[in-house]
């Protein structure tokens, strides 16, 4: 939870500091995750770490057998490469009176081309490159939290910060 006492020079912009501010300790917790954490998707361990899906054993054995592992979400290493080299910035955004941040992910465009049907159990893999531990989640909002803490400070109307 986040536990921050802040006094304003001008509460009239006080809102909109704390709306932007926000925004981009929230990229930082980002940029963070996409460091840190994104390759972790890729390792081995990750089938269970992050909970996917089971594959099954045709396509195991195919993937083995054609390219030489079985890690998961990797067929070639086309979706690796793209996701760990082309970095993109995290984005911080306001929608609808909520502040966010978007972490944006290259990944080729099969990576997010799946259909499910009663025959077909196709695996959601944006949503399996994106899932985080709970450990992860606590991890990424201390971060967010000393990042927005420090922008605090360092705004120029801002008065005081203190930790609650």
């Amino acid at each position: 939870m986040l536990g921050l006492c802040v006094l304003f020079d001008d509460t009239g912009k006080a809102r909109t500091a704390v709306e932007k501010l926000f925004g981009q300790a929230l990229a930082d917790g980002g940029r963070f995750w996409r460091d840190n954490y994104l390759g972790l998707h890729f390792q081995y361990q990750a089938m269970d770490r992050y909970r996917y899906g089971q594959r099954t054993a045709k396509y195991q054995k195919a993937k083995r057998i054609k390219w030489g592992h079985n890690k998961p979400l990797v067929w070639s290493g086309q979706s690796l490469r793209a996701a760990t080299q082309q970095l993109r910035d995290p984005v911080a955004r306001k929608e609808k009176g909520k502040v966010g941040a978007n972490v944006p992910v290259t990944v080729p465009w099969y990576f997010k081309a799946f259909r499910k049907s009663a025959t077909r159990k196709a695996h959601d893999k944006p949503a399996e490159l994106t899932r985080t531990t709970e450990q992860e989640r606590k991890r990424l909002a201390d971060i967010a939290q000393e990042s927005l803490a420090q922008r605090m400070i360092d705004y120029p109307a801002v008065r005081s910060v203190r930790h609650l």
